[in-house]
């Protein structure tokens, strides 16, 4: 496999927080991602778990304004679920098999890296209260903390 050597030292990480603060830099258990075809391919699945959970935690969201009466908000909130769900679709590795990225196995992976991330995040979720992060990271030590995790 060969490895773009631009991103040689660089790892992915894919979290929420709150809107302009970004994740909880307390917490950092953030699962890291290595810049490899494997690694962007396991990126994508995090991504695409992110945006359905917050898809269903916006449409329990529409239910609940709906239930009072709220219909504008519960049309909205239910607007921006399906959003998210479409999100979800557009990072799934399935797509890796499209006509577009068949000749290439490494296309998809350089798509996702250059482009689709750059694009999309951070995204809004929560009334704009949160988003989604992804983020490329040079950080040697959130290497090592999830290696020791694993350990």
């Amino acid at each position: 496999m060969t490895r773009d050597t631009r991103y040689s030292n660089a790892h992915w990480h894919c979290e929420s927080g709150l809107a302009g603060y970004g994740p909880d830099a307390t917490d950092r258990d953030w699962a890291v991602y290595e810049d490899t075809r494997e690694g962007i391919r396991g990126l994508v699945v995090s991504i695409g778990e992110e945006c359905r959970q917050w898809a269903e935690y916006e449409r329990q969201g529409a239910y609940g304004l709906a239930k009072s009466d709220d219909y504008e908000g519960a049309w909205n909130t239910l607007t921006d679920a399906e959003a998210l769900e479409v999100l979800a679709l557009n990072f799934d590795n399935k797509r890796a098999n499209a006509p577009l990225f068949a000749d290439d196995p490494d296309s998809w992976t350089r798509y996702v890296r250059d482009t689709l991330i750059g694009e999309t995040f951070p995204h809004p979720v929560d009334d704009g209260r949160s988003n989604i992060y992804v983020w490329r990271c040079d950080n040697q030590g959130c290497v090592d903390a999830a290696d020791d995790a694993i350990a």
